[in-house]
């Protein structure tokens, strides 16, 4: 053996010592006392960009025990046992994802970190949302209510978010903006939108709001009609009749066209009125939006103030379930001299048969308790009705087979079949029968004689009883050639109501408050039913912080642990303020991110947008969570076995997780139950929430994501924001709640 061969078997000799050495060192069990876990930083990729291709995932991790585990996920599926990993996300559906990176040491003590990163493995580059505030133009002026339309061009489907002076108005691409309950003043518009990879669009304007209205001559007497002009105004002759008849108010139907290209017809009729009656007041109007056939749709025009404009596609019957109608009603609430009327234009479905009946009762079942909902106010029903009167008989008697049904329950409250149904809060009257007792009041058929009957109506209620003056139906030079149908009116009159008020509206009830993370406070209250309610005041500290016109407010920019006092009040058109409501005290929280994920929105009853129930989870906090053991639950106890999120599920920051049945097992009963989260101890809840019914297809949520109130929505947005879902108007109907327009096809 040489020198060489000597000195190298010395080395490798030293080398296995060393080697067994570091073994043993590792090996040896660690202080009892360790119980710090390995500190964990993610790398690459940065949190919340969007990613594609090849993407390098690597994370350090540092402890003060020796590391002897790596290990990359991906959406809870395991990638990589090493500190570095090469993601190839084209095998990746686009959208986000979450990576969880983490190491253990030699005491078993983990260390984790989770980030979340948007996929997007598109063909076009993504370019950022162009957002166009399409009406109103900037810089006019604006009276009454006003359409706000938003356009947004982008490879996604977005919706915007609308802000009037900074105040969050709306999370749909159009919305009804009643000027009359803002100031006199110049406003801002701010249209914005954020698509999947945080690249933002937006636009604003400024308009200047002027309600300075000149009052209308009122000498006691005003006019009142409906009028089916056939097919959005098929026959120009229509016009000719409005200019015989010369109503002060109108609902007109069958306007389905009226709302395209920006209200273009609605607005070329209120012109062509206003320059024929020169010496009347002007007509201000509004009309359906979202109307796809010529024969739908419903119209006001009016010479005294419209304060408010409200479409109505879905009605509550009485066993609470919402009934999605034929024609959308409309809502207006006119001022007529300081009393406000509320008109409600219809249009039942139309046709012979036992079905088409049974559509037009449900429609009136639900438009009487959307009526009754609205408490003691002035209410005029109007339109096509499509249905005869139990009143009409003999010589008066209608041709056809339309039914009786709706006329019954709005008229007969004793009728032992239809009484049922009948208005529990106001007696209704028919106008014309009830001034024109042996005139038969054909309104259709002229044209078409075998069809002859009395289809389309004027119904009010108590208050206007003592005020009816005559009524006459189809007695003008045009009124063959206008329409298939004849017009109905009325005149009315009374002394002036305008007297001064000096009463405050009563004390605003029900005040709750919801502590929403760290930063906001979500506030709801009972609706106040006062006819010439304003807005509500709302106050922090004793100090006025807001006016809105809804009965919800979400107090923003909020300090954390920090105790607030709340207070809300209500105030009238004429200044009036009610009462401070009861004080009400809230504490934000202290940053818990493991103790923030909430129940955001539910589904107990599948029909046919969904297949299956759900349960969606929300995560308010700026870091990912583990659910890891955390158990959801119906009726604890009892009800179905509850269901325990397996290892490894991380819900992102600001992200939502949906839950199905056929993987939870928590089936949610139809006529009520209960939602529970459950903290992996099996005992502590950490959110629940309990609905007494359900509908088809329609879920139950939070109105806006982490916060209160609960409300039902028309379309569930599982694994998406409920800020911007369309709310059940039912649920959360006030005399003076803004509601954006809901668009439906026609069955």
């Amino acid at each position: 053996m040489n020198q060489k061969q000597v000195i190298a078997g010395i080395i490798l000799v030293l080398l296995s010592i060393s080697v067994i050495y570091t073994v043993l060192l590792l090996s040896q069990p660690s202080d009892s006392n360790d119980v710090t876990s390995p500190t964990i930083s993610v790398i690459s990729p940065i949190n919340g960009t969007m990613v594609s291709g090849q993407v390098t995932v690597s994370f350090n991790a540092t402890d003060e025990s020796p590391i002897t585990t790596y290990e990359i996920k991906i959406d809870s599926i395991s990638k990589s046992n090493g500190q570095s990993y090469n993601w190839d996300t084209t095998l990746e559906s686009n959208g986000i994802h979450v990576i969880l990176c983490r190491a253990m040491d030699n005491s078993s003590n983990w260390g984790e970190a989770a980030i979340s990163v948007t996929v997007n493995n598109t063909d076009s580059f993504n370019n950022a949302p162009i957002v166009n505030i399409v009406t109103p133009s900037p810089d006019v002026v604006v009276s009454g209510t006003v359409l706000i339309s938003v356009s947004v061009n982008d490879e996604e489907s977005l919706n915007p978010i609308i802000f009037i002076d900074n105040e969050y108005i709306s999370g749909s691409g159009s919305f009804l903006w009643n000027t009359e309950l803002w100031s006199n003043d110049v406003h801002t518009i701010l249209a914005n939108v954020t698509d999947s990879g945080g690249l933002t669009g937006s636009d604003s304007i400024q308009v200047t709001v002027d309600n300075t209205v000149t009052p209308l001559n009122f000498t006691g007497e005003f006019k009142v009609m409906t009028y089916n002009i056939e097919q959005s105004g098929i026959n120009e002759d229509w016009k000719e009749v409005i200019k015989e008849e010369n109503p002060d108010i109108m609902i007109l139907v069958e306007t389905g066209t009226w709302e395209d290209n920006n209200d273009l017809l609605l607005n070329e009729a209120i012109d062509e009125f206003n320059d024929y009656f020169v010496y009347e007041s002007p007509y201000t109007g509004y009309c359906a939006q979202g109307v796809s056939y010529s024969t739908s749709g419903e119209a006001i025009l009016s010479r005294f103030p419209i304060r408010d404009f409200i479409q109505i596609p879905l009605v509550p019957l009485d066993d609470e379930t919402s009934y999605d109608v034929t024609h959308d009603f409309i809502h207006a609430i006119v001022d007529v001299n300081g009393t406000s009327i509320h008109l409600i234009g219809a249009h039942l479905k139309a046709s012979g048969g036992i079905e088409n009946e049974q559509r037009r009762e449900w429609e009136t079942e639900g438009i009487i308790n959307y009526m009754d909902n609205l408490g003691a106010v002035p209410i005029m029903f109007m339109g096509d009705l499509n249905s005869f009167s139990p009143a009409d008989t003999g010589d008066l008697a209608p041709l056809g087979n339309l039914g009786y049904g709706p006329l019954t329950m709005l008229l007969y409250p004793e009728d032992p079949t239809y009484g049922q149904y009948s208005s529990e809060m106001h007696n209704f009257t028919d106008v014309f029968r009830t001034l024109n007792p042996t005139d038969p009041g054909y309104t259709y058929g002229h044209q078409s004689p075998s069809y002859l009957s009395r289809i389309d109506f004027i119904i009010v209620n108590n208050f206007f009883v003592d005020y009816l003056i005559n009524s006459t139906c189809g007695d003008t030079p045009h009124a063959y050639t206008g329409s298939d149908h004849y017009s109905v009116d009325v005149w009315l009159g009374w002394e002036s109501t305008n007297t001064t008020d000096n009463s405050p509206p009563a004390q605003v009830t029900g005040l709750g408050a919801f502590a929403n993370y760290t930063s906001r406070v979500d506030l709801w209250w009972e609706a106040n039913n006062e006819t010439d309610l304003y807005r509500y005041l709302v106050y922090r500290d004793s100090v006025k912080i807001a006016e809105v016109t809804t009965t919800w407010y979400n107090d923003t920019g909020l300090t954390s642990n920090t105790t607030y006092f709340y207070q809300v009040s209500a105030k009238d058109i004429n200044g009036n303020e009610g009462k401070k409501s009861l004080m009400i005290n809230v504490t934000t929280w202290t940053i818990q991110p493991s103790h923030t994920v909430v129940i955001n929105e539910i589904l107990p009853d599948p029909y046919e947008l969904f297949t299956q129930e759900w349960i969606e989870l929300y995560n308010p906090t700026g870091e990912g969570v583990n659910l890891t053991g955390y158990i959801l639950d119906d009726i604890i106890g009892g009800g179905m076995p509850p269901y325990s999120i397996p290892s490894g599920k991380i819900i992102p920051a600001g992200g939502f997780l949906v839950f199905y049945l056929n993987e939870t097992g928590v089936i949610l009963n139809n006529d009520g139950d209960t939602v529970n989260l459950i903290k992996p101890d099996g005992v502590t809840i950490q959110d629940t929430y309990t609905y007494s019914s359900s509908s088809d297809d329609v879920s139950h949520g939070r109105q806006t994501d982490g916060g209160q109130p609960w409300t039902t929505f028309l379309n569930p947005t599982p694994g998406a924001s409920n800020n911007g879902a369309t709310l059940n108007l039912h649920s959360l109907f006030t005399n003076w709640i803004l509601v954006e327009y809901f668009v439906k096809s026609v069955h």
